[in-house]
């Protein structure tokens, strides 16, 4: 799946393009974003997919093999990219290195996978929220500004509805027991707010999918009925 050979990126969008591609710098033909080398490389998921995690499909039912013996707490899963080649360039670019207007393309990408794969008409979209800390450093949270392009194209509202209660150490480098005690009361939802029935969970990347699974739970607490999840790239 496309979104620039789906025509998908409204005229607005295309207007914020540079005339040259956001990946390889290489001269484009039309304001679209990527050159069609970069656009090759992006590699989307194969049409059959898991709904427990978004990714490849490897049985001859809905599940892949990881998530087969796992308890996802979402009800649907939906991701764009394998984590390789273009699509992880472009992740680790926009996220850390401040790109931020592949969050645009991104967001585009996403609200197209979920029209092709969602199951259920959503109430809201949300992100994964970062420390107020580790936000204030990096200068904005990837997932929230992918949460709102993401609720743009699908006509539906991006508030913040979770609040990091604490201070965690990176996910990278632990297994999946450690994953989930670091993440432990980490989430809850934000002071005040009213979590609809049926929410999308936006993130970048899903790995093990703890972080996700901790933000799942979070907004059940606080009163979602369903949640999906909607990521970039699944890892």
């Amino acid at each position: 799946m496309s979104v620039l050979n789906h025509g998908f990126v409204p005229a607005a969008d295309a207007l914020i393009f540079p005339e040259i591609c956001m990946l390889c710098h290489a001269d484009l033909s039309a304001a679209s974003g990527l050159c069609s080398c970069c656009e090759e490389r992006m590699e989307p998921l194969p049409t059959e997919r898991c709904a427990g995690c978004g990714g490849r499909l490897d049985t001859v039912v809905e599940l892949c093999r990881e998530c087969l013996p796992m308890k996802r707490p979402w009800e649907l899963a939906v991701s764009c990219y394998g984590f390789h080649g273009a699509a992880r360039e472009a992740v680790l670019r926009f996220k850390y290195s401040g790109d931020t207007a592949l969050a645009s393309l991104l967001g585009a990408v996403m609200a197209e996978n979920w029209q092709a794969y969602g199951h259920a008409k959503a109430e809201a979209v949300t992100a994964v929220p970062l420390h107020w800390f580790k936000e204030l450093r990096r200068g904005f949270n990837q997932s929230q500004l992918l949460a709102e392009h993401v609720g743009c194209h699908l006509d539906l509202p991006a508030p913040k509805l979770l609040r990091r209660t604490r201070w965690t150490r990176s996910q990278a480098g632990l297994n999946l027991a450690r994953r989930r005690r670091n993440l432990r009361r980490a989430f809850a939802a934000g002071n005040g707010v009213t979590v609809p029935e049926h929410v999308i969970l936006v993130d970048d990347v899903l790995t093990t999918g703890s972080t996700l699974a901790a933000c799942t739970r979070a907004l059940r607490k606080a009163g979602a009925l369903q949640v999906s999840v909607l990521s970039v790239a699944r890892g």
